[in-house]
């Protein structure tokens, strides 16, 4: 039995969301994603404790998802954003209208340049995503990366 990309998404999407809810089930996101599964949009991405403001809009590029992790994290740029961005660059390379390694730019987004591993390695398990690489764990990389940068 072959899981389709978009049966993919939907199970990433469901964890990702318990995930987000476990900070504030009462706090409003949204998670769009692109009509050929190609990109993902969360709207209200938490951020850790001691970084104001406490949410982000952050968009992945899934254009070569599952077989591969996204090239990069791109952040919403928008003013209220600067003082995040700032923080987050004091440990992470940001780009404005920019990208690298293979990702395009996208314009009105800073390009956050993450690798899932330091070898740039990924291991997904269509079967059981939580027991390999997946969307959830490159975005919890990132948010761990937040903490660490207030």
């Amino acid at each position: 039995m072959t899981i389709t990309k978009q049966a993919l998404m939907n199970q990433e999407i469901e964890i990702i969301e318990n995930w987000i809810e476990a900070f504030d089930a009462d706090h409003p996101y949204e998670i769009i994603v692109g009509s050929k599964f190609e990109s993902l949009i969360i709207q209200g991405f938490p951020l850790p404790d001691g970084i104001y403001p406490d949410r982000l809009e952050i968009a992945l590029l899934l254009d070569h998802y599952p077989y591969e992790s996204p090239i990069g994290i791109y952040i919403r740029s928008i003013r209220q954003n600067e003082k995040i961005i700032a923080q987050i660059r004091q440990y992470l390379n940001i780009f404005k209208d920019q990208g690298f390694h293979g990702a395009p730019p996208i314009t009105g987004y800073d390009w956050v340049c993450l690798h899932y591993a330091n070898d740039r390695s990924w291991s997904f398990n269509p079967r059981k995503l939580q027991e390999g690489d997946c969307l959830f764990k490159f975005l919890e990389r990132f948010h761990t990366l937040c903490r660490e940068a207030c």
